[in-house]
């Protein structure tokens, strides 16, 4: 590995304890910087007896993320792509202001403040933070709008065309408390849901492998023949529509009984435990089949749907300032993302939505393919 491999390594993906370090070093560099431009933003006479320091530091600081940055970006591979990466723009919007020659106080804390956006980077490398493809990501364009909502409400309190209400903060904690509970509850329902969905797939994988076996040494293949076409049923069923879905599975199982029935008794495997096989897979694909169609009442799901939006929407109007901005913000992320979680666990299935939370019978359709293998022998 050349050196500036080894450089861009280092910044980029090493985990060694260099690296870590520096890394808890930066970390600590953006949580001093940014929260000094909070507390000077929300309480400018608490650091006053303490300027000449912060703007040493600041200074230091700012020396530190510019080499930084000059590194990553002079050893890096492919520069475009470096440049254009949502992380190494934050880093250089964290940096450009103070060469550009930014006076106003304002605009310097806020790009200050902005510098606590890096620390998303830092998280995704320990793979705690993601963007892509999370309930982050669905619901961002819903915090977007009520950050937007409430910059304009901030912009007419300002200039005094908004009218405000005091005392109203303490309601809003009691109405987001409640609403924490009741969509604590619905993620345990349906995640239990869920759980059960994922056991009865299990539990059928088993029973399933244990048929094949049986009914091979009643006759050669004729276990493999049987279940290679009943799994294939299943899949297109469980990856299919949901009308009459639980009509098409009892059909199969209808089939499956047949071939069963066709081959006749054995001393060594007795037709009772063929039934009692044969009984456990009708029972847990019915299930899961039947659980496709099976969702949460509508007219229930919406409530709490427009509930929350008109929850998220009063704390925007009423709560002034920032502490309304931080608060909107907040809450949308917290009992919006939990609501998306429990939609998301409850359609789990079927062909209603891409979702996030899949019940994702990858076990039986490697199973279908080991027998499919089998058959071409």
């Amino acid at each position: 590995m050349h050196t500036k491999e080894k450089i861009f390594y280092f910044f980029e993906e090493s985990k060694t304890t260099y690296a870590t370090s520096f890394r808890i070093f930066i970390i600590l560099l953006i949580l001093i910087s940014s929260g000094s431009a909070v507390i000077s933003l929300f309480t400018p006479t608490y650091l006053e007896p303490y300027h000449e320091v912060i703007i040493k530091a600041e200074f230091f600081v700012l020396v530190i993320f510019t080499l930084e940055y000059v590194l990553r970006f002079a050893t890096s591979p492919n520069k475009v792509k470096f440049a254009i990466d949502k992380f190494n723009l934050i880093d250089l919007l964290a940096i450009v202001p103070f060469y550009l020659g930014f006076n106003n106080l304002a605009y310097l804390r806020a790009f200050r403040i902005l510098r606590l956006l890096r620390l998303l980077k830092y998280i995704k490398i320990y793979g705690v933070f993601q963007f892509r493809e999370t309930i982050f990501e669905k619901i961002t364009p819903l915090v977007l709008l009520l950050v937007l909502f409430k910059s304009v409400i901030i912009y007419l309190e300002k200039i005094g065309t908004w009218f405000a209400i005091d005392n109203v903060s303490v309601l809003f904690t009691i109405i987001g408390f409640a609403l924490g509970v009741i969509l604590s509850q619905k993620i345990g329902t349906t995640y239990g849901k869920y759980l059960d969905l994922e056991r009865a797939m299990f539990s059928m994988h088993g029973k399933v492998s244990s048929l094949v076996f049986n009914l091979n040494a009643l006759k050669n293949k004729a276990g493999t023949k049987a279940m290679h076409s009943w799994i294939e049923d299943f899949l297109k069923i469980y990856r299919g529509p949901d009308k009459d879905c639980v009509k098409l599975m009892v059909k199969s199982n209808e089939r499956l009984y047949n071939k069963v029935l066709e081959l006749g008794n054995h001393p060594l495997i007795p037709h009772h435990r063929l039934a009692a096989l044969l009984s456990g897979i009708f029972e847990d694909s019915t299930f899961i089949i039947g659980r496709k169609s099976s969702y949460t009442p509508s007219a229930y799901d919406k409530l709490l749907q427009q509930v929350l939006l008109l929850y998220l929407a009063l704390i925007a109007i009423f709560l002034p300032g920032a502490n309304g901005m931080i608060s909107v913000a907040i809450a949308t992320y917290l009992l919006y993302g939990m609501y998306y979680v429990t939609q998301d666990f409850d359609l789990a299935v079927g062909d209603k939505k891409i979702s996030l939370i899949k019940l994702d019978p990858s076990r039986l359709q490697y199973f279908f393919d080991e027998l499919d293998k089998d058959l071409k022998i």
